[in-house]
């Protein structure tokens, strides 16, 4: 019985450090790809750049002439009585009489105060809107991957943390075993440390278990759904000391929200010379070839007419007044500009309020990690002396657990600060629109 909690806990980490150690490991870079290739807002959103690509086509802005070709027949069967002057009536019954016509009409707007330029300005500005709108997409994605992935790396360094405590323990309990074989120690000290184990052993379960849920969220924004196990990187390089100031100004011009109202006020810009355009009058050409052919009843004097010939033309139309449309347009286009410059003022509030609040994260979490560093050479230094004092006798087990436990939380808590580094430095790139240049 005594070896049993020995032999299980034992077992139990051998088992599950074969099967990790038996996992692909998946980089962040594999991450990130996954992610942009397949998740759904991505897809969405180069769909609608698509479509707004397709709208920039020269099929799309009035620039080429349209072409129709127009046909009709039609067949009478008429009852006609017909009077001459010199007084003869004829009337026939079932009198038939058809007739068919065919033209080709082409059409083109030669002038129409420039509003077909700035349709085709405002839908490449809307293009480019779109892809912008991709962009930020992307850097979301890319945002999330690397935080759950700095928080999995983070996780499972706590689990690998925990495992040394476990070996440790169970060396500990297989010497208190041979010491109370051999009369050196008493039943206590089995115990304890059989208790010790069993706290290790729950510990590494909730470990795990925090461990999993968090890979379970990256298959998420993965978007796998095969679920295959793996492993990541554990080691992630050190941290760099930032530049505020060069990142405030990288904010400031690369910000992607930022770039998308400043290609929306473009847009508003063009929507009032739009507006203006519909004051000008619009002249367009036009030109049709056509062909008729009528086969008349026997009342009528000719009995069939063919003809076939070009028409061509020239028209004109000015909206001296148009009801009060395009004055009301263009106010209209000039107020929602507006809007967008005050939406622009607000932003830049809001992006200054974030980067110093994603700055003031990033600096304590630097000054915490330092903080934590000088704290574990303390408590590994404690540690040590602890675990030669209790091999002396000369402190209980007790003693040696609190020691232990100090010890355990100090790694876990500089690992956890390491990566809550990253993680700051991640949110400040988004930020600042580098996220697809790092």
């Amino acid at each position: 019985m005594k070896y049993n909690i020995i032999v299980s806990i034992f077992i139990l980490v051998l088992c599950q450090a074969f099967c990790i150690s038996g996992q692909g490991v998946l980089s962040l870079d594999e991450a990130v790809k996954e992610a942009v290739e397949n998740n759904f807002q991505i897809l969405l959103a180069d769909n609608a750049r698509q479509i707004a690509e397709n709208n920039t086509s020269i099929f799309n802005t009035g620039q080429l002439p349209t072409a129709s070709l127009n046909g009709g027949g039609n067949y009478n069967i008429d009852n006609t009585t017909a009077n001459f002057q010199d007084g003869r009536t004829t009337t026939i019954t079932g009198a038939t009489s058809n007739a068919v016509n065919v033209s080709l009409d082409v059409a083109y707007t030669i002038y129409d105060g420039q509003a077909r330029k700035y349709n085709i300005e405002q839908l490449k500005r809307q293009y480019e809107l779109s892809d912008l709108q991709l962009r930020l997409s992307i850097e979301n994605a890319i945002a999330q991957v690397m935080d759950q992935y700095y928080l999995i790396s983070s996780l499972a360094n706590n689990v690998n943390l925990i495992d040394s405590t476990i070996q440790v323990n169970l060396e500990r309990l297989a010497r208190a075993e041979a010491q109370y074989e051999f009369g050196q120690a008493n039943k206590l000290a089995i115990l304890n440390a059989q208790v010790d184990l069993n706290t290790d052993s729950i510990n590494r379960m909730q470990a795990m278990n925090l461990l999993e849920n968090a890979k379970h969220l990256l298959n998420q924004l993965m978007v796998n759904t095969d679920n295959v196990p793996y492993q990541v990187n554990t080691q992630i390089d050190d941290y760099s000391l930032l530049d505020r100031q060069v990142l405030f100004e990288e904010m400031i011009a690369q910000n992607t929200n930022r770039q998308l109202l400043d290609k929306q006020l473009q847009i508003g810009n063009i929507a009032i010379d739009l507006s203006k355009a519909r004051r000008l009058p619009v002249v367009g050409a036009n030109a049709s070839y056509g062909f008729s052919n009528s086969n008349n009843n026997p009342a009528s004097f000719l009995s069939s007419v063919q003809s076939n010939g070009l028409t061509l033309g020239l028209t004109a139309r000015w909206n001296i007044f148009d009801g009060g449309a395009t004055r009301v347009g263009i106010e209209n286009a000039k107020l929602n500009l507006k809007g967008i410059e005050l939406q622009e003022a607000e932003l830049i509030n809001e992006l200054t309020f974030q980067f110093n609040t994603a700055w003031q994260n990033y600096q304590n979490a630097i000054e915490i990690h330092d903080a934590r560093q000088q704290n574990l050479t303390i408590v590994e230094e404690n540690y040590n002396r602890t675990q030669t004092q209790f091999d002396a006798g000369q402190i209980t087990s007790v003693e040696l657990r609190q020691a232990q436990l100090n010890f355990l939380n100090a790694q876990v808590q500089l690992n956890t600060s390491h990566f809550d580094i990253k993680r700051a430095e991640v949110a400040l790139y988004l930020l600042c629109g580098m996220l697809l240049n790092e």
